[in-house]
C-alpha cells in the first residue's frame, strides 16, 4: 500500500501526509487479497460494489458465512 501511494504522488512528509485510495482513480490497478476499493460511502453515484464483494470472497453470496437476507 505504501509503495502504491508513493508511486502515485503521496508525500508522507507533507503536513497531514494522507493519500486517498479512490475506486475511480486506483481500483483498476489495485489488487490486494481481502481488500476492495469502493467510493460508495463518499459518493452515492459510485458503482454498487456488491458483485465485486461476492467475487472477492469467491462465492455466489450463499456459501459459508453468507447471511440469509431472503426476508429483508
Amino acid at each position: 500500500m505504501i509503495e502504491h501511494g508513493l508511486a502515485h504522488g503521496w508525500e508522507p512528509d507533507a503536513v497531514g501526509g494522507t493519500f486517498v485510495l479512490t475506486e475511480r482513480e486506483h481500483a483498476a490497478a489495485w489488487e490486494l487479497a481481502g481488500f476492495l476499493l469502493t467510493d460508495r460511502l463518499r459518493d452515492g453515484a459510485a458503482p454498487d460494489p456488491t458483485s465485486r464483494v461476492i467475487a472477492a470472497f469467491g462465492g455466489d453470496g450463499h456459501g459459508e458465512g453468507a447471511e440469509d437476507r431472503s426476508g429483508v
